[in-house]
């Protein structure tokens, strides 16, 4: 079964990976990544975003199992 996973394309058109399942957060916090999500849109608001901003920080939710979690930000290159 193939992980699901964060990828974007760079300014060369080449996909890059962010992260994926079964990858490894290090750290006292982090661990294998068990589950990756996008944070929900807000109510009322079609055009405001969660997930990413014009600075290219992309912030997501991983699982690492029962009861941990953690929110990451991640910084595409070249943005």
């Amino acid at each position: 079964m193939a992980a699901s996973g964060i990828w974007f394309t760079d300014d060369d058109s080449a996909l890059r990976l962010v992260l994926r399942e079964g990858d490894v957060i290090p750290g006292d916090r982090g661990g294998r990544v068990r589950d990756i999500k996008f944070l929900e849109h807000i109510a009322d608001s079609p055009t405001q975003t969660r997930s990413f901003n014009e600075r290219g920080e992309l912030i997501y939710r991983v699982s690492f199992g029962p009861g941990r979690q953690a929110i990451v930000k991640s910084t595409l290159p070249g943005t």
